[in-house]
């Protein structure tokens, strides 16, 4: 058994160290803009309070697509410790989408900004997009965006080690605004007292923040394109090829009244940090999905931003041909794979076969009095 009892202290070390870099960063703090005395950049962060998977990269998706429908472009800064990340941003977001890469964020923006002016782009009509950046204190922006997973939000409330909390959740009342994501895998009853949990925090006449919910929607479907189709109730409306890595993918498109009926069972293979709504997905689109990979923890549910071996791969595929199954990813995962090394992507996905199911986040009215156009609309027009 591991011994934890250490862990308590090594989180007040932690606490104290976070509160002296969040005073050292915040006596620096600057404006994001060309030169950073130049012109001011309209500025967004999301983030979270919690480690690990909340949504962060599926709204700063989303905000970027909404961003460029309003005629904007989009600029998004990412710390870029998950290469995944990155490529999902070139494959999701629209193509006017500047990215910038680097724990400096002033420094990324200053030279993605570089990028704006040689393109002849007007900055002013530039909103910049901090990825995982709640706890970014040496970044002014004009809205804090923080992403509760109604899965397990507060993990064990402990702060890290001993939990998986960043800070204390008294550090919701610097948020703005609060997307509350997988509300569809709670009841009703339970994703109340996560708003009610949320808003204990803020004392008495202290603004609360605009509230919107989110959920993961099925978009389309990835297969290698020279594999043969499995699937049904699955049309090619267009002939769309998606060029990733090493091979060329096949894009599917599912009819939004119809289900998947899928012809053999379906194996999903994620590194994510809560594979539930993937499970899901699979589910709710038809898929004949193991009952044990709903009840219990699925074999292959690796943890988040895991790297795949051939050990894994020859487990993986023991399986699926045992249970006469098709392997199914999340686009995170076959990203991760396909722009690691180009021998072993050709490898895994000639041996797999995998189906790639990508979403897109889609935001939702919060009761009647916050709709999520409304909220989106407030968004851009505030910064």
């Amino acid at each position: 058994m591991k011994d934890c009892s250490g862990l308590p202290v090594l989180s007040k070390l932690y606490m104290m160290g976070l509160r002296t870099h969040r005073r050292i960063s915040r006596r620096q703090a600057l404006r994001l803009g060309p030169g950073v005395q130049g012109q001011i950049l309209k500025t967004v962060a999301v983030g979270n309070v919690v480690a690990g998977g909340t949504g962060k990269t599926p709204l700063v998706e989303l905000l970027a697509r909404e961003c460029s429908k309003r005629g904007n472009t989009p600029m998004i800064l990412s710390r870029g410790y998950g290469q995944d990340e990155r490529y999902q941003y070139a494959l999701n977001c629209p193509e006017n989408t500047i990215v910038g890469i680097g724990s400096n964020r002033v420094r990324a923006a200053e030279q993605a900004s570089q990028k704006v002016e040689d393109s002849g782009i007007d900055l002013q009509k530039t909103f910049a997009i901090l990825d995982d950046a709640f706890q970014t204190w040496h970044v002014e922006r004009d809205e804090d965006i923080v992403c509760v997973n109604c899965i397990n939000p507060w993990s064990n409330g402990k702060l890290i080690p001993h939990g998986k909390l960043r800070e204390p959740l008294n550090a919701l009342t610097r948020a703005t605004r609060i997307v509350l994501y997988n509300t569809n895998m709670v009841s009703s009853v339970e994703e109340m007292k996560i708003k009610e949990e949320i808003e204990s925090v803020f004392e008495a006449g202290e603004r609360i923040p605009k509230f919107c919910k989110a959920n993961m929607v099925p978009s389309y479907f990835l297969a290698v394109e020279d594999g043969d189709e499995r699937m049904k109730s699955v049309t090619l409306q267009e002939p769309d090829k998606i060029e990733m890595g090493a091979l060329v993918f096949r894009k599917s498109s599912i009819e939004a009244s119809d289900h998947l009926v899928y012809e053999r069972n379906i194996l999903p293979v994620s590194g994510i940090e809560n594979p539930q709504a993937f499970h899901r997905s699979l589910v709710d689109l038809g898929g004949l999905l193991p009952s044990e990979f709903w009840d219990v923890p699925p074999q292959f549910s690796f943890p988040d931003h895991h790297y795949f071996t051939s050990k894994d791969m020859g487990e993986i595929k023991q399986v699926a041909l045992k249970g006469n199954s098709r392997v199914v990813m999340t686009q995170k995962d076959a990203c991760r794979v396909l722009f690691g090394d180009r021998s072993f992507a050709l490898e895994f996905f000639r041996a797999l076969d995998p189906c790639i199911l990508v979403s897109e986040m889609q935001l939702e009215d919060y009761g009647e009095t916050e709709g999520a156009q409304l909220w989106l609309d407030d968004l851009f027009r505030s910064c």
